[in-house]
This record gives structure tokens, C-alpha cells and sequence, in this order.
């Protein structure tokens, strides 16, 4: 997840590593919990030799920021 965006891609956020949960009642020691609330994504998928086609994807959704009209709430990556 990346996520608690200062402005835009340009700028400084978080990034998260995690799995889903059902429940955020009992968090490991070391690790924290998260909620995002559900909105609506576009998705794309990153083809050809990784690490490479990940970050041409990403490119991709950079070059095309304003037409994409991103909230900049979070973003996620499923691999």
C-alpha cells in the first residue's frame, strides 16, 4: 500500500507491506493495523520481466496523473 500521500507521486508517502485481515482486534507486537476505506480503483497490470514491467506500469500511471484524476489516498499493489 502506499498511502498518506504529502501531495502527489512527487512527494513523500507511506508504504505499507501487509496482508488483509478480518479483524484489526489483535495486532502482533512490532506491527501496526491499518482501515482504508473502500473506493473505486482502476486496475492495471504489470506484463513482461518484473522487476522492470512494474515500474513501466507505474510510468505509465505517472505520465497520466491528470487524466486519471487520483485522490492520492492510497494505492495498492497485488502480486
Amino acid at each position: 500500500m502506499y498511502t498518506d500521500y504529502k501531495g502527489d507521486f512527487t512527494d513523500e508517502y507511506t508504504t505499507i507491506i501487509g496482508v488483509p485481515v478480518s479483524t484489526l482486534d489483535e495486532i502482533p507486537n512490532g506491527l501496526i493495523g491499518r482501515e482504508f476505506k473502500s473506493e473505486n480503483f482502476q486496475k492495471f497490470t504489470a506484463k513482461g520481466e518484473m522487476p522492470k514491467a512494474v515500474l513501466d506500469t507505474w510510468i505509465d500511471i505517472w505520465q497520466r496523473d491528470s487524466e486519471l484524476d487520483r485522490k492520492y489516498s492510497y494505492d495498492f499493489e497485488v502480486y
